[in-house]
């Protein structure tokens, strides 16, 4: 599982596109099994990373509030910085989605961690893609506090080629709003010292200051020079830049009155702003339709959830029916079980005080003829000697009459 983490890790941080999801599948489920709360944070990120390199704009949104909802704030060992990648990668898919409010909703929040994790360039970073939502919402009043905010905060750490580089998005407001001293200084900066000085002349971003060059020339009516640029976008592979070239060509040919060329680029622009559009729509409507897949996938397994939760809980029911049927029985059978015992107890009881009355009463009995023998050899004694104290008394009164005879 780590060994899969790291390299998926690695892919990730030297931007080599992912392919498959199959090994951080295998790598979510081992993390789930065996890993720490971290591992499934930081398995589940990257699984999210995969299918965005795939193109699978809600199933990448949906590992990465998985890998949100996984997170514990409240460990002393939490990961702020990883939570913080997460909630900016999630950013950057509404940015592409044109859900640029909930995409300023999770750089606020991935801004916030990466400043909890005191990664301060993290933190202004991811600050000024909040820029980039801004401009997409025409918000451009938003755009250049967000954008110069940036900036000053890179330029505090001596970062100045980065720093210069968030002068884009000011330099098109400007350039849009005419105000034109104030866009030629942040222009020099951002040809000559930011990080676009830097890159190939053909990468795009480089070349996008060509277009930004022709709209100055093309408002300070350096007109030679604006047809020169335009042109050379005009030429270019990049559908954005060919469209900014025609369009730029369009505006220098209406100023200079030139119908015939006015029209050509007119043209030009709308046939392939309408190309880009139906591309753009087709784009959309697959992420629609993904979109609908994935909430029909999700709805699915939420009702398979909700049954298992119901199984779950009836089962969770049925066991505790049986648990207090069980504990009743027992109950049941060691009160009926102590009243049995009380009951022998109390028949031993009576049993042992009848057998004490039978012995004394057997005792008793048993004495009978003793004491008769005892009783009669005392009466016959009594009646000896009775019969002894009746002659002596006769012959007493025998001779109390003799006596008395001569006198009568």
């Amino acid at each position: 599982m780590e060994r899969l983490l790291a390299e998926a890790d690695s892919m990730n941080r030297h931007y080599v596109a992912f392919t498959t999801d199959t090994a951080l599948q295998r790598a979510v489920r081992l993390a789930d099994r065996h890993g720490s709360n971290h591992d499934r944070v930081r398995a589940r990120y990257l699984l999210g990373c995969a299918y965005r390199d795939m193109g699978e704009a809600p199933q990448a949104l949906d590992c990465y509030h998985q890998a949100i909802d996984l997170a514990d704030t409240t460990r002393a060992d939490c990961d702020y910085l990883l939570l913080s990648k997460i909630h900016g990668q999630a950013g950057d898919l509404f940015q592409r989605q044109g859900l640029s409010r909930n995409a300023i909703n999770e750089y606020r929040l991935g801004e916030k961690l990466a400043w909890h994790a005191k990664d301060t360039l993290t933190a202004i970073l991811i600050h000024g893609q909040i820029g980039n939502s801004y401009f997409d919402m025409y918000d451009y009043d938003s755009v250049l506090v967000v954008s110069y905010q940036t900036r000053n905060l890179l330029l505090s750490r001596g970062d100045t080629l980065r720093g210069n580089t968030f002068l884009a998005h000011p330099i098109s407001v400007h350039l849009a709003r005419e105000e034109y001293s104030k866009a030629k200084p942040l222009l020099y900066l951002y040809q000559h010292k930011s990080e676009v000085a830097d890159t190939c002349l053909n990468d795009p971003n480089y070349k996008m200051l060509y277009n930004y060059m022709g709209c100055y020339a093309l408002g300070t009516e350096d007109y030679g020079t604006a047809s020169r640029l335009f042109h050379q976008l005009s030429r270019e592979d990049e559908a954005y830049l060919k469209l900014c070239g025609y369009l730029g060509l369009y505006n220098l040919y209406k100023r200079q009155g030139l119908t015939d060329s006015c029209f050509i680029f007119g043209d030009k622009y709308i046939s392939l702003n309408d190309s880009v559009i139906r591309q753009w729509e087709q784009g959309h409507v697959q992420n629609v339709q993904g979109l609908y897949n994935y909430q029909r996938h999700r709805q699915q397994a939420e009702q398979k959830a909700l049954e298992a939760n119901a199984l779950r809980y009836w089962l969770i029911s049925v066991t505790a029916v049986l648990a207090i049927v069980v504990l009743f029985s027992i109950s049941f059978f060691f009160l009926y079980r102590l009243y049995v015992r009380a009951r022998m107890a109390a028949a031993r009881n009576a049993y042992i005080m009848a057998m004490v009355e039978y012995l004394r009463l057997k005792s008793i009995i048993l004495s009978l003829p003793t004491q008769n023998a005892y009783l009669l050899e005392n009466l016959t004694q009594a009646s000896t000697n009775a019969g002894r104290q009746e002659g002596t008394g006769f012959l007493g009164s025998e001779r109390q009459i003799a006596s008395v005879a001569p006198y009568s």
